[in-house]
């Protein structure tokens, strides 16, 4: 749109927020438009920047808009640090593997197939591949660990009881 703009065009939106994610991406647009001579209107506020009262009343609005919207998130952050804290948010559940993913595995380390195409056809991303792979191979650390103090724990016992 911005690249479209010549001189004497005037943009219409229906609300500040429309045009820039921050007050900063906002008063740059807003400066190229000024300086190709192109007029902004914002329907919902009011707001005319032809005249120098409109500019000022923008950029009040615009530096209003970016603060109620700093207040939403902090109030979002408080509330998941409350729910967090009663145990009731886990955030996003974690996809889960695919029932395939272990065979898949293996045909990708004998060279079968590429990583690629065993992604395409379990419907995953790469990430995700890799990811599980992760996890399995710390599963399997920890099971191993667990195993390992078992034994352990039994070797001890045997030694404790020599006349056995």
């Amino acid at each position: 749109m911005l690249s479209f703009a010549r001189q004497g065009d005037v943009i219409v939106v229906t609300e500040l927020s429309r045009i820039g994610r921050s007050l900063t991406d906002f008063l740059g647009i807003m400066n190229e438009l000024k300086s190709k001579g192109v007029g902004f209107i914002a329907l919902s506020e009011h707001i005319d920047t032809s005249s120098s009262q409109g500019d000022f009343i923008m950029k009040l609005f615009a530096l209003l808009a970016e603060y109620e919207r700093a207040l939403i998130l902090e109030r979002q952050r408080d509330g998941i640090a409350i729910a967090k804290k009663n145990g009731k948010y886990h955030g996003r559940s974690e996809s889960k593997a695919p029932e395939n993913l272990l065979s898949y595995v293996e045909r990708c380390k004998n060279g079968e197939i590429s990583v690629t195409a065993a992604c395409k056809k379990m419907g995953i991303s790469r990430s995700t591949y890799y990811r599980k792979i992760e996890r399995i191979k710390q599963c399997d650390k920890e099971a191993e660990a667990e195993l390992y103090s078992e034994l352990n724990g039994k070797i001890k016992v045997f030694e404790n009881h020599e006349e056995i």
